[in-house]
């Protein structure tokens, strides 16, 4: 955590994955108030603790070590099994659970009951497949090398400054 929560402990209340913000309950918050220009509609002056988010790619927020429940950072490997990806504590070596909310889409609560719609869905299998090979060469001296097209032209030299 920084500023005044700076070593507290809480719980992530919800995560925006675009911008990485990380909301933790009742921390980083700041006083506002409750409906803009209240006095010219006469109510009285409502005030209430607002959230602000903490990006996690800047370290604002840190995961807890389950060893000693100190701040550490976290890496992704293999299991033992080869199949699925765990979090482990870089000092430690501990690993971290992953809380089940984490595999929650809009399209499915579990992975396991997600339907595939026929038609729509792009099957697993092909999704998998890697098709695309990369070449040394430009788009367009690709699109002129399955062609056939040759180039016999001479460029004139470009500087760069």
């Amino acid at each position: 955590m920084v500023g005044e929560d700076k070593g507290k402990q809480g719980t992530v209340s919800h995560v925006i994955k675009e911008c990485n913000s990380v909301f933790v309950d009742g921390m980083h918050t700041i006083l506002e108030e409750e409906v803009k220009d209240a006095k010219q509609v006469g109510l009285k002056k409502m005030m209430r603790w607002k959230e602000q988010p903490l990006d996690a790619s800047k370290q604002e927020v840190m995961l807890v070590d389950p060893n000693d429940n100190e701040p550490c950072t976290a890496k992704w490997v293999l299991n033992d099994a080869g199949d699925e990806y765990i979090r482990i504590s870089e000092r430690s070596g501990y690993e971290i659970p992953v809380p089940s909310r984490a595999a929650v889409t809009y399209d499915y609560l579990k992975p396991e009951n997600y339907i595939e719609v026929e038609g729509k869905d792009t099957p697993a299998n092909l999704v998998l497949q890697q098709t695309y090979m990369p070449k040394l060469m430009s788009f367009e001296e690709q699109v002129m090398h399955e062609m056939g097209i040759k180039e016999d032209r001479k460029r004139k030299p470009t500087y760069w400054y």
